[in-house]
C-alpha cells in the first residue's frame, strides 16, 4: 500500500536527522535558545496505542554521550504525560481540524480488527503528527523542556509502558541549525503551468513537509497554495527526477511570487527560501483567418473571421499587416479594438500595380496570433522611377564595378546596364538578363587612347515597365601614379592659435588636399582645398597638448599621397580665463556668491581677489580643493561696489588669465 511506503519513508528520514531508536521507538529532538523539544514516535499501530497510554520522561545532567542505559536516573527531574484519551475526549469537533484529529485517533480507542485499516490509521496519524504541531500535543508524544540549566548537557529517558526505554543526549550549548533552501527555481511550460522545483532530498534530514507561499504582482506574505503541508513523495507511476516538483496553474497576465518553508519534525516552519518571481503571459485563445481579399479600382478590401477557443479569447486589438514578400517583414497598416468575431479593413492605393501579402493579427499585451498570409496584386502600367546615385570605379586590370540606389517603387523586378565611350554616341546594353541586385561588374580595355567611359542604368518593374535611364556616370580609366605630396614647412605658435604653413603639390591632375590633425588618439579633418591656400589657422587647440598634422593629397583617379607628419607641442605658459564666472547678491543671508564651471585642467588651487570701488583687487581667498566651484563672500557692506577676479593654478603650476566681474551689494 502507498500509505505503508510513506510511513516507511518517514521513519527512514527520521533515522538521519538527530534521532535515536530503541526497541523500535523513534525519537527526534530540537534545541533552541529557551527550550529543548523531544519527540518519540511509534513504528507500528500497536506502538501508537501504547504511546496513547502516556509516558514518563526523566532528565539528568551528563557531560558526554556514553552508554546511556547505565546512567542513574534516581534524582532525575521527571515529567508525566497523561493518556491521550483525556485530550481526545476534549477535542472541539466544531472545527475541521478537530474533526480530522478525532477521525485519526478513533481507531486507537474504538478498536479495529482490519489490518489494512490499522496500517492506514497508523500511517496517516504518523504523518499528521509530524507536520501539524497541534496533533502531537493531543497524542502526547512530545516534551518541551523550558526549565533547564543553561549551557549544560543532559540525557533524557523516555519510558512508554510496553516499549523499552529510549535515551536522548542533548547539548544545550549547541542549538539546532537549519539550512536555507537555496535551490528553488521556477519554470514555465507550454501550458503556462509553473513548475516549482527544489531538491527536497537535500533537506530530508531536517524537514518532512513544505508550505508553498504564493503572491500575485507584489510580495504579500501569509498566502499558501495548500491548507496542509506538501509532502514530497511520488507514486510508482510518476517520472522520478533529481528535484521535487510542485505544479501551480496561476492566473495569466500577472507576475507571480513563490517561496517555500520546510517544516521540521515538530511541524514548525524552520527552513525558508528566498522569494522567486516569474511572469505568466496572457495567451490569446483564438484563431483568425482571411476570408475575403479583393481590389475594386483603388480600394483594397480585406475581411476575416475570428474563432475563440474558450469563454475568454483575451484579444485586445486586431491589426492588418502587409509585406512585399511572403516571409518578409510585415508592417502594421491599421489597428482597431476587438469587439466582434468578424473584421473588415478597407484601404486605398493612389495607383494600381501594388502587390502585397496581407495578414490579420490578434494581439494583447503578451501574445499575438496571426492568420496565414494572403497575396493580392493589381496590374501595373506606370513605369518606375530611374535608379539614382550611380557610382563605380575601374581597377588596374580594367574591371569595372558599378553600384546604384534603387528607386522608391516597390515593384522593381531588376535593372539593365548600358555603356558608351562618349556622351554623343548610342549607349549599348551590357546586361544579357535583368540584374536583381544593385551592383554590376564589367570589363573595359585599357590599351586604347580613350581615358573616359560612361554608364547608365535602367529599372524594370514586375510588369516590365521600363524607367528612363539614370544620369550618365563618367569613369576614368586607371591612373596608378600617386600625386606629388604637399610639404608642411612649419607650424608656428601665434598666441592662442597654431599657424600651419605648407608648399602645395605640383601635380597636374590634382583633385583635392585634406589637412588632418591627430590629438590624443582622435583624428579631425580641418580643411579641404586644391592649390588656392598655403596656410591654415588652427584655433581649436588647448594649451599643454601635442598636435600632429598631416596633409593627404588626391588626384582625379583618387590616388593619394601623404605629407610627412609635423608635430607641435602647444604650451603658451598660461591658460584661458574661466568662462561664465558669475556673482549674485543674497541680501537675505548677507553675502555675495561667486560661481564658476570646472576647467578641463586638473586644478591645484583657485585664487580669488577682491577690490572695493575703483581700488585694485587684493587677495581674498585661496581654495585648494579643485572640486569646489563656489565661494560666499560674507565680509561685504551695503551699497558698495566690488570687483572680483578668479584664476586657477593647475598641477603643473601654470596660471590661467584672471576672469573678472563687478557687482554692487545692495
Amino acid at each position: 500500500m502507498k500509505m505503508i511506503r510513506l510511513t516507511a519513508l518517514v521513519l527512514i528520514s527520521l533515522s538521519f536527522c538527530g534521532t535515536s531508536i530503541s526497541q523500535n521507538l523513534v525519537t527526534t529532538n530540537k534545541v533552541q535558545g529557551d527550550s529543548i523539544s523531544i519527540k518519540w514516535l511509534p513504528s507500528d499501530f500497536n506502538q501508537l496505542k501504547l504511546i496513547s497510554n502516556g509516558a514518563t520522561i526523566s532528565r539528568v545532567e551528563s557531560k558526554k554521550e556514553v552508554d546511556l542505559s547505565t546512567i542513574n536516573f534516581t534524582n532525575a527531574k521527571t515529567w508525566t504525560i497523561t493518556p491521550t484519551k483525556e485530550r481526545y475526549d476534549a477535542i472541539d469537533e466544531s472545527t475541521i481540524e478537530g474533526q480530522k484529529h478525532k477521525v485519526l485517533l478513533e481507531p486507537v480507542f474504538d478498536g479495529t480488527t482490519n489490518a489494512e485499516a490499522e496500517n492506514f490509521s497508523f500511517g496517516t496519524a504518523l504523518i499528521e503528527n509530524i507536520v501539524h504541531p497541534s496533533f502531537q500535543h493531543i497524542l502526547g508524544n512530545i516534551l518541551v523542556d523550558k526549565d533547564f540549566p543553561k549551557n549544560k548537557s543532559f540525557v533524557y529517558k523516555i519510558e512508554v509502558k510496553g516499549i523499552g526505554p529510549a535515551f536522548v543526549f542533548i547539548d544545550s550549548k549547541k542549538p539546532t541549525q537549519f539550512s536555507a533552501i537555496d535551490d528553488l527555481s521556477l519554470n514555465l511550460d507550454e501550458k503556462k503551468t509553473v513548475d516549482i522545483e527544489w531538491a527536497a532530498k537535500k533537506y530530508e534530514k531536517e524537514c518532512f513537509g513544505y508550505d508553498i507561499e504564493h503572491s500575485v504582482d507584489k510580495i504579500t506574505e501569509g498566502t499558501y497554495l495548500t491548507d496542509n503541508p506538501f509532502l514530497p513523495f511520488t507514486s510508482d507511476s510518476e517520472i522520478k527526477g533529481t528535484k521535487t516538483k510542485y505544479r501551480d496553474l496561476p492566473e495569466p497576465g500577472h507576475f507571480h511570487y513563490y517561496r517555500i518553508h520546510g517544516r521540521d519534525m515538530f511541524g514548525n516552519q524552520a527552513l525558508i527560501s528566498e522569494w522567486k518571481k516569474i511572469y505568466v503571459p496572457l495567451l490569446i485563445a483564438a484563431s483568425v483567418k482571411i476570408d475575403t481579399l479583393y481590389a475594386d479600382k483603388t480600394d483594397r478590401i480585406i475581411a476575416g473571421s475570428i474563432q475563440s477557443f474558450g469563454k475568454k479569447s483575451n484579444i485586445n486589438s486586431v491589426s492588418l499587416m502587409r509585406s512585399s514578400k511572403r516571409d518578409g517583414s510585415y508592417k502594421t497598416i491599421e489597428s482597431i479594438d476587438f469587439n466582434d468575431s468578424t473584421v473588415k479593413f478597407s484601404l486605398q492605393e493612389p495607383i494600381t500595380g501594388d502587390h502585397y501579402y496581407y495578414k490579420i493579427v490578434l494581439t494583447n499585451k503578451d501574445d499575438s496570433v496571426s492568420s496565414s498570409p494572403r497575396y493580392l496584386f493589381t496590374l501595373d502600367q506606370v513605369p518606375p522611377s530611374p535608379p539614382f546615385d550611380l557610382s563605380g570605379n575601374i581597377d588596374s586590370n580594367g574591371v569595372v564595378k558599378l553600384n546604384w540606389a534603387s528607386p522608391l517603387d516597390k515593384d522593381i523586378k531588376g535593372y539593365k546596364v548600358f555603356r558608351a565611350n562618349t556622351l554623343s554616341e548610342e549607349f549599348i546594353e551590357k546586361t544579357e538578363v535583368l540584374i536583381t541586385g544593385n551592383q554590376f561588374t564589367d570589363t573595359v580595355p585599357l590599351n586604347n587612347l580613350t581615358s573616359e567611359i560612361y554608364y547608365k542604368v535602367q529599372a524594370v518593374d514586375l510588369n516590365y515597365n521600363q524607367s528612363f535611364k539614370s544620369k550618365a556616370l563618367l569613369l576614368l580609366k586607371p591612373d596608378t601614379i600617386a600625386p606629388i605630396p604637399v610639404v608642411i614647412n612649419n607650424v608656428i605658435i601665434q598666441d592662442t592659435v597654431l599657424n600651419i604653413q605648407w608648399t602645395n603639390s605640383d601635380s597636374k591632375d590634382l583633385k583635392k588636399n585634406i589637412l588632418i590633425r591627430t590629438h590624443s588618439g582622435k583624428t579631425d579633418t580641418l580643411v579641404h582645398w586644391t592649390n588656392d591656400i598655403s596656410s591654415f589657422i588652427d584655433s581649436t587647440i588647448s594649451p599643454g597638448n601635442q598636435y600632429d598634422y598631416t596633409i593627404l593629397t588626391f588626384d582625379k583617379s583618387l590616388n593619394s599621397s601623404n605629407s610627412r607628419n609635423f608635430s607641435k607641442y602647444y604650451e603658451p605658459g598660461y591658460r584661458k580665463p574661466i568662462p561664465n564666472f558669475k556673482a549674485t547678491v543674497d541680501m537675505k543671508n548677507k553675502f555675495v556668491r561667486l560661481t564658476w564651471p570646472a576647467p578641463k585642467d586638473e586644478v591645484f588651487s583657485y585664487q580669488i581677489n577682491r577690490g572695493k570701488g575703483d581700488e585694485k583687487p587684493i587677495h581674498l581667498k585661496t581654495i585648494k580643493d579643485g572640486s569646489i566651484l563656489t565661494f560666499e563672500d560674507k565680509s561685504v557692506r551695503i551699497n558698495t561696489k566690488y570687483s572680483y577676479t578668479l584664476k586657477y593654478i593647475n598641477q603643473e603650476g601654470i596660471h590661467s588669465i584672471p576672469a573678472k566681474i563687478e557687482v554692487i551689494y545692495q
